[in-house]
């Protein structure tokens, strides 16, 4: 089945296991589905004197990209999901190797690391493994003050596919999970660790009403709020705060050179006083005479 035209569909959460062949299988089938853009995932538990690695190659991971049925290639990014009960492990978030990954995300195994994540954490994604009963109770405060933030909560759907017993809990859990947030800043994932799991978006839009989305918001779990989550981890990775970022003037593309040359003419007055020691034209013989004769 091929994707309704104009839609752009994500799948963020593609685990890396096994083989090239494996992965590259995977890749192969959301292609033809009609997705657009894949996060391979890499999932670490975090203990005591964890220290994390820097983002394989893609190369490493698989073979090739698939072309999707829009005939464009596959567009493949990477995500870190770090799994913790213990907040005080979490400043590995912050290390030089997280930074080498596109996407940022933390699966809390206690209501602390929740909490911390909420509040705190400058990530992306709070994935929730709502295939078991969730060791702590999520509060709205806490939800709320994350979505202020800018965070987005992740469901994945392979584990409902996978066992009857995970699939009461995702139901469960997910309709609770969309209750409290009325459906906002929530994306639907994969989490297919066969390709069996994989579904077209058309069938995970329809697991959405399921789950309790609203029909205007079925679809944009797939698309826009994907499309979000990538934003805000540009915005976390290349800006202070999210408000201020640097670019070299020789990186822009040619339709945004004009910025580079209104830097350049504002820059110009500063270096003058820098030479001259004061603002105005330089003291050439000129304008010297022309001084001389005011005065």
């Amino acid at each position: 089945p091929m994707a309704r035209k104009g839609s752009c569909f994500s799948d963020l959460n593609i685990p890396i296991e096994g083989d090239k062949k494996f992965v590259g299988r995977i890749l192969q089938r959301l292609a033809e589905f009609g997705y657009e853009r894949a996060a391979l995932n890499e999932d670490i538990s975090l203990v005591k004197k964890t220290s994390l690695r820097a983002a394989r190659e893609l190369s490493e991971v698989v073979d090739g990209i698939p072309v999707s049925t829009k005939r464009r290639t596959l567009s493949v990014i990477r995500r870190l999901t770090v799994l913790a009960e213990d907040p005080s492990l979490l400043h590995v978030l912050g290390s030089p190797p997280a930074e080498t990954y596109d996407l940022l995300a933390v699966r809390p195994g206690s209501e602390k690391v929740f909490q911390h994540a909420c509040s705190t954490l400058n990530i992306d994604i709070i994935s929730l493994d709502l295939s078991q009963r969730i060791p702590f109770y999520m509060k709205y405060p806490q939800v709320s003050q994350a979505m202020e933030r800018g965070l987005h909560f992740e469901i994945c759907y392979g584990p409902a596919i996978r066992d009857a017993t995970a699939r009461r809990n995702v139901i469960a859990n997910a309709q609770e999970l969309v209750k409290m947030t009325k459906g906002k800043n929530i994306i639907l994932s994969s989490e297919a660790h066969s390709d069996f799991e994989l579904r077209p978006p058309e069938d995970v839009s329809n697991l959405c009403h399921l789950f309790g989305f609203k029909n205007e918001q079925c679809k944009g779990t797939l698309s826009t709020v994907c499309r979000s989550i990538l934003m805000h981890a540009v915005m976390r990775r290349e800006t202070a705060k999210g408000v201020v970022g640097c670019v070299r003037i020789d990186s822009l593309l040619s339709c945004d050179k004009w910025q580079g040359v209104s830097v350049e003419q504002d820059r110009a007055p500063d270096e003058q006083v820098e030479k001259t020691g004061k603002r105005g034209l330089p003291d050439t013989p000129e304008h010297k005479s022309k001084k001389m004769k005011c005065s």
